[in-house]
């Protein structure tokens, strides 16, 4: 179809609409993209552990997940170094990072810090008691 002498269209179902494409889908808009009041989802996910096979290092190839640190011992006010392998971050990616679990301790994180294909992450126990069990951080991929 070819809606370029048009100046707006609409389509309106009562069902699902699924657009699929063998490579690239593209969307554009001189005033932004709206989604209204939607959710988004269906992003792709995945997770890993923090040193099982290097240590300080731990690779998800997904937009989104969730890591579980390799320390288990982060004393009070100590920091900890990641490097999240991932082949979808450019050195221009917006890497959003947060802790998502921890039990007894206050792990944050103060450096998110994309180059091409990894991040490196820098967490700290704010806490004044120490982590006595790994911590999980999750993540989200932007480009």
């Amino acid at each position: 179809f070819d809606f370029s002498g048009l100046s707006s269209m609409s389509m309106v179902v009562s069902g699902t609409v699924q657009l699929t494409s063998s490579s690239t889908m593209t969307l554009t808009a001189t005033n932004g993209i709206s989604l209204g009041d939607s959710n988004i989802s269906g992003f792709e996910t995945g997770s890993g552990t923090v040193g099982a096979v290097v240590s300080g290092e731990a690779t998800v190839n997904k937009m989104a997940g969730k890591i579980t640190s390799e320390s288990t011992n982060l004393a009070a006010s100590d920091t900890d170094t990641i490097t999240l392998y991932n082949s979808r971050v450019i050195a221009s990616s917006l890497v959003m990072v947060n802790p998502s679990g921890a039990s007894n301790c206050q792990p944050v994180v103060y450096l998110a810090a994309p180059t091409l294909g990894q991040v490196d992450i820098g967490v700290k126990n704010i806490a004044g008691t120490p982590c006595n069990q790994a911590y999980s951080l999750s993540f989200l991929v932007i480009n």
